[in-house]
């Protein structure tokens, strides 16, 4: 008879932790489509509850759908902010920060009472140098330079001045 070794007791034990422990819920479980269904169906509240819960996973994957900046992911920004708390308000603005550089006009078509503008446009960096506060503003002023949409030309020049007038 042949002996196998499978290894230690511990390693014997971290396998099966590792082997049984549940996976991960990652951004391919989290769809634009799919979360407003069920903003539809369970209310916002509850919804930013289920994403947030837990290590947080599908929140971070909804952040950065949002921070992309495409269309279907604004929508969801829209739809999701009755359901945030301070935290997930605090994301969901950074969030929006940064998608500004990416669709400045998508972003601005937001901005009011639930998105007051010096909110989105503004510095979404912790504890940022000066230097990377100076280059966020220019990416982020000459993304406006890009907004074509004169519905949009008053807004443009007030997220402008809010930009500008961050030190």
């Amino acid at each position: 008879m042949t002996r196998v070794s499978i290894g230690s007791p511990k390693r014997i034990a971290a396998v099966l932790i590792l082997a049984l422990a549940p996976l991960p819920v990652g951004a391919a479980d989290v769809s634009p489509a799919a979360i407003i269904a069920d903003i539809g169906r369970d209310g916002a509240p509850k919804v930013v509850g289920r994403l947030s819960a837990g290590a947080g996973t599908q929140w971070k994957a909804v952040r950065a759908g949002i921070a992309s900046g495409k269309d279907a992911w604004l929508g969801v920004a829209r739809a999701i902010r009755p359901g945030v708390d301070a935290g997930t308000g605090e994301d969901l603005n950074t969030a929006l920060a940064t998608a500004l550089r990416v669709n400045p006009a998508g972003v601005l078509r937001l901005v009011g009472p639930d998105f007051p503008l010096t909110h989105v446009c503004d510095v979404p960096l912790i504890e940022p140098t000066d230097a990377q506060v100076a280059a966020w503003k220019r990416n982020a002023l000459a993304a406006l330079d890009r907004v074509s949409d004169p519905s949009l030309a008053a807004t443009v020049q007030d997220c402008r001045a809010a930009l500008v007038a961050i030190k």
